[in-house]
């Protein structure tokens, strides 16, 4: 499955990112890819976007998404940047949340250093949006551990977002569009099976970290207090419908700010499969309007 859609997607020609940078101390050498606006200038000062693609933790590259990336730059005048994670069963958890924290670092420390107060949001699609809430919780938590007062993503943008590992022994989650209970399954136990081996890999201090709290699956994490505020846009005949609205819920219950969209009889990445149709026209001017808000805030 993942080389049908490395090869589908490649057959299609899109732009090359501005720039790319190689990314080590996460286990494995990962590259982050740079979009700019293409008609401005460059600045240290702009707001910025930190995404993840989808592709259920175990297909998918960043370079799949350049076209909607260099979109969100030149739509919003914007850095954009998209990481190319390592994947699962190779790189089971928690080898993404590590290359998604060293993103963060990065982008803190070389991408925007003259900035004092940068505005970066950090957002994705399924299985990014999940790797997007989790890197959020680890931020809050590292925070909290070292009592220093960190940066937090102004926004968790989250689409139809993969963040509940439960969800794959739910008896009715067989019959969804696209992404179908057997294919949930499947990625959750590449995922998970052998993360045990994974964290014993890791530097002591880095593996008790990484299993303080069950970030690889948000919904499971008991205190979700301290969050930037989300966004949260699924179909109701998506397979993650129940547990984002249930973590949308969990999320105001917790004081965070959520705003939560849900469009009718639409299946899991609908605006990527029919972009012409009203909800997915829809659904694409109300995260443009969130994204563009939350990162000019005040300016």
């Amino acid at each position: 499955m993942r080389e049908r859609l490395n090869r589908v997607c490649e057959a299609v020609a899109v732009p090359a990112p501005f720039a790319s940078h190689p990314l080590k101390g996460c286990g494995c050498l990962v590259v982050l890819h740079e979009y700019r606006p293409a008609q401005s200038c460059a600045s240290d000062t702009w707001p910025a976007l930190l995404w993840f693609h989808g592709g259920g933790y175990v297909m998918g590259k960043a370079l799949h998404d350049d076209v909607l990336c260099q979109r969100f730059a030149d739509d919003l005048g914007i850095r954009v940047f998209s990481l190319d994670y390592p994947l699962a069963p190779e790189h089971p958890y928690p080898h993404a949340l590590l290359a998604a924290e060293a993103a963060w670092d990065w982008l803190l420390s070389e991408a925007l250093p003259s900035c004092r107060t940068p505005r970066i949001a950090v957002g994705g699609a399924s299985a990014g949006g999940g790797l997007a809430a989790s890197l959020v919780l680890r931020l809050r938590d590292r925070s909290r551990t070292t009592g220093v007062q960190a940066i937090l993503p102004c926004l968790q943008w989250l689409m139809y977002p993969m963040l509940d590992s439960r969800t794959r022994v739910a008896q009715d989650a067989s019959d969804t569009l696209l992404w179908t209970g057997a294919c949930n399954r499947q990625a959750w136990h590449s995922l998970l099976d052998t993360r045990a081996a994974a964290l014993a890999s890791l530097p002591a201090d880095m593996a008790l970290a990484m299993a303080a709290q069950p970030y690889f699956s948000p919904s499971e994490v008991d205190d979700l207090s301290g969050l930037p505020e989300a966004f949260i846009a699924i179909g109701t005949i998506d397979l993650f419908y129940a547990e984002n609205q249930a973590y949308a819920k969990r999320l105001h219950q917790s004081g965070v700010p959520c705003e939560l969209h849900e469009f009718a009889d639409a299946p899991h990445a609908f605006d990527a499969f029919a972009p012409q149709a009203s909800a997915s026209v829809t659904f694409e001017g109300l995260r443009m309007t969130c994204l563009r808000n939350a990162l000019f805030q005040g300016s």
